[in-house]
């Protein structure tokens, strides 16, 4: 199963990106998944194998950007091909109305999607 997010946030203040920004979104993921199972993101992170995960970088209005500006709405997507990690990563999305990114800065939900794809049939 799939589970794909959409996370649409405000900036609490204005910063650049020093680095491509899926750096940084990647770095959110990998944060946010030691705080649910320490242990399957040390695995996760030192495997030589695919990434269980996709993600996008920061974009706003379809377009990625390289600055945020406080008060402004920014989107980026992860999407999880492990149903655990997918269904925890959900769990602790849905009960947080504000992410850590870009280090101290911290940005607020203002929404979040969520879906869920099944196998097809056969």
């Amino acid at each position: 199963m799939i589970v794909h997010f959409t996370i649409d946030f405000t900036a609490s203040e204005s910063r650049y990106f020093w680095m491509y920004s899926r750096a940084y979104v990647r770095g959110f993921l990998y944060w946010t998944l030691r705080r649910i199972n320490r242990i399957l993101a040390e695995e996760l992170h030192t495997s030589k194998g695919l990434s269980p995960f996709a993600i996008s970088p920061v974009f706003k209005d379809d377009y990625f950007i390289e600055r945020l500006v406080e008060g402004e709405k920014y989107s980026f997507t992860i999407s999880v091909f492990v149903e655990d990690v997918g269904e925890a990563l959900k769990d602790y999305l849905a009960s947080v109305d504000r992410i850590p990114l870009l280090g101290m800065l911290e940005a607020y939900i203002s929404s979040l999607a969520i879906a869920s794809i099944g196998p097809l049939p056969v």
